[in-house]
């Protein structure tokens, strides 16, 4: 894909899956959160399209192939495959510590998710199965803000209670 078709197809940003794909993970992490989408490499380009069922841009196998194509209409736009991500993006563990949020940003789909904190041994445990892989070259963590620093004061007295450091003293000699 040249760039000229990548950036179409962002300027899209979404795609249809011609055969639905059911038990598909939600991303919980990163742009999209929250729902559903695909990852698209042509040559040594890729693109990460949501999935919506009334996207322009529709997303079909190639029978007898190891391949798929991007169509708009008739008219096929890109062919290329489909690349699973490891943990929300393809060769990362890409990890949303807390999926919760006090804030509510505009861009961001964790305030409306809802969803838990990791436990540290969580993120561990993602991390060591992504690495078990073989296919790991990158570890992201994001978070929300899952409560004040108020809050956290007042949880933890006399520290920060952000900082891991103020939080579990005795891990941090």
């Amino acid at each position: 894909m040249d760039l000229e078709t990548k950036a179409l197809l962002l300027s899209f940003g979404t795609v249809r899956l011609a055969v639905p794909k059911a038990g598909d993970r939600i991303s919980t992490a990163g742009p999209g959160a929250g729902g559903q989408s695909v990852f698209f490499r042509s040559g040594e380009r890729m693109v990460r399209l949501s999935v919506v069922q009334d996207s322009p841009l529709r997303l079909e196998m190639r029978e007898g192939e190891d391949a798929c194509a991007v169509m708009l209409g008739d008219r096929e736009i890109a062919r290329g495959r489909q690349v699973q991500p490891l943990l929300h993006c393809p060769e990362q563990a890409y990890i949303t510590v807390s999926e919760r949020c006090i804030y509510d940003c505009k861009f961001c789909a964790v305030p409306k998710m809802r969803g838990i904190v990791k436990s540290r041994q969580a993120v561990r445990q993602m991390v060591e199965a992504a690495k078990g892989t073989g296919r790991l070259n990158a570890i992201s963590l994001t978070s929300g803000v899952e409560a004040s620093r108020q809050a956290r004061e007042r949880a933890w007295p006399g520290s920060c209670g952000i900082c891991p450091a103020s939080r579990f003293p005795s891990a941090f000699p």
